[in-house]
């Protein structure tokens, strides 16, 4: 080995730490056991998913109802696993099962139609209640405080597993304790009964409580008599401010808990432990109140707004759940062609796997109803098929990064990480994600606490941890993947132990990128060598091979591409040649 590449191996094998702290405890020095050295320290070291989570290379598409067209649209897109489906057995069934070799998704459903709404959770005035984006249809919001409920999601699991599912989708399930946050919760005789009980044994664990199990046991009449509460809308209002509701949503909380752990355990004894648990959690950041629900899932499979589908969005829910060992599967709500192309491939590069748009939700804008899109193959079909030709591409490799960020799970100010994040993204600066566990009693982190959102470099010896937002732009830069690039290209580089001496880098334009880009990739993400072998990958292209590109005399590594679909993904694989 020459002089020049054992320097940069050096270079490779430590961490500049920038000001920046260093992370400590169980998640510092995580690795693979990498066979390639530079690597070391490169690679976030996250839990394995359970059987049966999507691959990264897999294709889901949701027939969501049964239409007979699902069947051409999933071969046309290329569809390896089917999810989220309400299809009946039949004809239509059988024909889609047999596409996709048996990988058929069943659901269960919060909304599932109860006779005599026996299972419906009653809002203040009694009545069932409908989410406010369920109006047009009326969809009934269940509680599984109730028996009805609980026999209701039993007789499904046994019926689908009877039939044969490979995964099983959730929808709703943070059920009444979801609705606690936009209704009261649920205040059926069933549930207030629970309340009681609940309250009786914290009590008999001489906690003191701001209502009694009796209050509890009829917490209807106690809002009124107490409170003066009128009216649901009256109690939407109003019930942040009554000392009872942090224990109300509590006991709620618990309950669902509870009714997902029995869920999971039918599951398993109707259809094995290979069979997949996923819920939908519309945006599950690390703080979200109902992500409590991953305990007992094995991934998410959810829907997410356009304003929650932006790269830094992406790329922290993809991240953040890799990090606890579970895996983002994501429906995309938008029906613009051009949006949901670049977030397919967003997607794939961030470490999720996107949900072909055909018979998706998209919500509506308080005037218009919602309605469904039903993506045409023509739109993004070539993506799909792109990752089923080369999934080598897609399966193994991990994110690379310099930086962890530290992210707590009861933030202060969750937009603020939003923009922080958003500067890593812009600054072109690639981050994994290592979860602080929320303080017991409940605390709230100010924008002064040293782990408000604190980037931690991983390598080193453990040190403070400041801010990330108090970094400036010479310190990003040492972090970043490029030292050039063109307006308009979010580069995203990853990594796998399995493949010593080779990058799979993610270009992916959005609406100002050039058409032939440039870019100069810095040592820290390249294997060592003084030459590389770039080959390009675009939808709908052969396979193309560049000639070997040296390096810089700074070790970087520049490219001009002269690409044959210009303003698409394009994933270039690069290959450290020998001397």
């Amino acid at each position: 080995m020459s002089l020049r590449m054992q320097a940069r191996l050096r270079c490779l094998r430590s961490v500049c730490v920038i000001g920046l702290g260093l992370l400590t405890g169980a998640a510092q020095g995580q690795s693979h056991g990498v066979a390639d050295p530079a690597l070391a320290g490169l690679l976030p070291g996250y839990p394995a998913v359970a059987a049966g989570v999507p691959a990264d290379s897999d294709v889901l598409f949701s027939p969501r109802f049964d239409r007979p067209e699902a069947l051409a649209a999933a071969q046309a897109f290329a569809a390896t696993r089917l999810v989220w489906s309400y299809v009946p057995p039949g004809l239509n069934q059988a024909r889609l099962r047999a596409l996709v070799g048996g990988r058929f998704g069943g659901t269960l459903n919060n909304n599932q139609a109860i006779p005599g709404h026996a299972g419906a959770a009653l809002d203040f005035e009694g009545q069932p209640i409908i989410a406010p984006w369920m109006k047009s249809w009326g969809a009934i919001w269940n509680s599984c405080a109730r028996p009805a409920t609980m026999q209701a999601l039993k007789t499904s699991i046994d019926s689908q597993a009877a039939a044969g599912i490979a995964q099983m989708q959730f929808d709703d399930a943070g059920m009444q304790f979801d609705s606690a946050f936009w209704n009261v919760g649920d205040l059926s005789d069933d549930s207030q009964k629970g309340f009681g009980r609940w309250l009786q044994q914290r009590a008999d664990r001489g906690e003191r409580l701001a209502l009694t199990p009796a209050q509890g046991s009829d917490y209807r009449q106690y809002l009124a008599s107490t409170h003066g509460v009128r009216d649901t809308d009256d109690y939407v209002r109003r019930s942040a401010q009554f000392p009872s509701t942090p224990l109300w949503r509590e006991y709620l909380r618990e309950t669902v808990d509870a009714c997902l752990g029995q869920v999971r355990q039918w599951l398993r004894v109707a259809a094995g432990p290979e069979v997949a648990l996923s819920v939908n959690l519309y945006t599950p950041y690390p703080w979200a109140h109902n992500r409590f629900q991953l305990r007992h899932a094995d991934y998410v499979l959810g829907e997410v707004s356009p304003e929650r589908a932006q790269a830094n969005h992406l790329l922290l829910f993809a991240q953040s759940l890799r990090s606890e060992g579970k895996r983002w599967a994501v429906v995309f709500q938008a029906r613009d062609p051009a949006f949901l192309r670049r977030r397919v491939a967003l997607a794939y590069a961030a470490g999720a796997v996107p949900v072909v748009p055909w018979d998706s939700f998209v919500p509506g804008d308080g005037k218009a109803a919602p309605t469904r899109h039903f993506g045409r193959v023509e739109d993004s079909g070539d993506l799909f098929r792109f990752v089923r030709d080369r999934p080598g591409l897609f399966e193994g490799w991990e994110l690379l990064s310099r930086l962890t960020v530290l992210l707590p799970t009861d933030p202060a100010q969750p937009n603020r990480i939003d923009e922080q994040l958003q500067r890593l993204v812009d600054a072109q600066v690639p981050f994994a994600v290592s979860l602080l566990p929320a303080a017991s009693p409940p605390r709230r982190l100010s924008a002064s606490h040293p782990h408000w959102l604190a980037g931690a470099v991983r390598g080193g010896t453990p040190a403070a941890t400041p801010l990330l937002a108090a970094q400036g732009p010479a310190a990003l830069a040492e972090l970043a993947t490029t030292s050039a690039v063109s307006e308009g290209w979010t580069v995203w580089v990853k990594g796998q132990s399995q493949r010593p001496g080779v990058r799979v880098v993610h270009l992916i334009p959005d609406d100002k990128a050039r058409a032939s880009p440039q870019l100069t990739l810095k040592t820290w993400v390249l294997p060592p060598a003084a030459r590389y072998e770039v080959v390009v990958h675009q939808p709908g292209v052969e396979t193309s091979a560049r000639s070997p590109v040296a390096v810089r005399p700074d070790g970087t590594l520049s490219l001009s591409l002269e690409l044959a679909r210009p303003g698409t993904w394009t994933v270039l694989e690069i290959k450290a040649l020998a001397d």
